[in-house]
């Protein structure tokens, strides 16, 4: 490291307040955006502290190794990125504020050079190549995680909606309602198949009423794993009654050559119920 570079990264921790204050003076208005000129004064506290440790921490790679900074590179990337998460930010945003404060950045590198007759061509080049990788290596890293951080909130998502949208309902004790909505794909399909065993043979029930009714849209796919489910429950030695089907489904259920014989058939989970309670009162009379 030459003399220059040593007073380029004294001179760069010194203006950083003013590196900072050029980042925020460079927003614009935009409606609810976080980056929004008029976000508040709490979130220009944040941007503020956030921005300063940034530019902080990468000017240290004039003066120390690469490699040794990655782990406090990695500290601001797990703090903000779970920041930007919560507020639901969209990932273009925070790419367009690196590239805002990367040119700011390199603002204060070309006044530094301009002022010091000592400063090389070949410094200028190395500086230049040693923010931009220093920049890029930040910058994935933050992608990187945001996108792994959005995938497992989708899975966790996806889960909840599942587990609402596909509840196993008792009604008696040995008997429960499997009442399915909306569009079935193979993912949701492939939880209920699971959850609904696992109801099955933990509470015992001898009896499942899959109630179709609310299902409009379905594949050859999804039909073969209902068809599968119920195979599945006559393993565990609970009977089902499939209520509510419609004629589009059942026509795609045709088409595949399931086999309807065994399976017990209601047109309404009313009538089912209905019968079901009938046949309750009738054994305790």
């Amino acid at each position: 490291m030459n003399n220059a570079q040593t007073k380029l990264y004294h001179y760069l921790v010194e203006q950083s307040p003013r590196i900072t204050d050029d980042w925020l003076n460079a927003r614009e208005i935009n409606g609810q955006s976080v980056f929004s000129r008029d976000a508040g004064v709490e979130m220009d506290r944040q941007l503020r502290e956030e921005n300063r440790r940034l530019v902080t921490s990468i000017t240290k790679a004039f003066i120390e190794d690469e490699d040794s900074l990655h782990k406090e590179w990695e500290a601001w990337i797990e703090l903000v990125s779970d920041r930007r998460l919560a507020q639901d930010m969209p990932l273009h945003e925070a790419v367009q504020q690196f590239r805002v404060v990367r040119e700011v950045y390199y603002n204060y590198i070309k006044e530094f050079s301009k002022t010091h007759d000592e400063v090389t061509v070949e410094d200028i080049l190395h500086w230049n190549d040693l923010v931009n990788s220093t920049f890029d290596w930040v910058i994935t890293q933050f992608l990187k995680r945001y996108n792994d951080k959005t995938e497992k909130e989708q899975q966790r998502k996806q889960t909840l909606i599942n587990e609402l949208s596909s509840p196993v309902i008792p009604i008696t004790e040995d008997a429960a309602i499997l009442p399915l909505m909306g569009d079935l794909d193979t993912e949701r399909t492939a939880y209920i198949h699971k959850n609904t065993l696992e109801h099955c043979n933990e509470y015992e029930y001898d009896t499942i009423y899959i109630d179709l009714s609310g299902v409009h849209n379905i594949d050859t796919l999804v039909a073969h794993r209902i068809f599968q489910l119920i195979d599945s429950l006559k393993l565990l030695g609970v009977t089902t009654i499939l209520c509510g089907l419609k004629p589009r489904i059942a026509q795609v259920a045709v088409n595949l050559g399931l086999d309807f014989t065994n399976i017990q058939m209601k047109s309404k989970l009313s009538h089912a119920l209905q019968e079901r309670m009938g046949d309750l009162n009738t054994s305790h009379n």
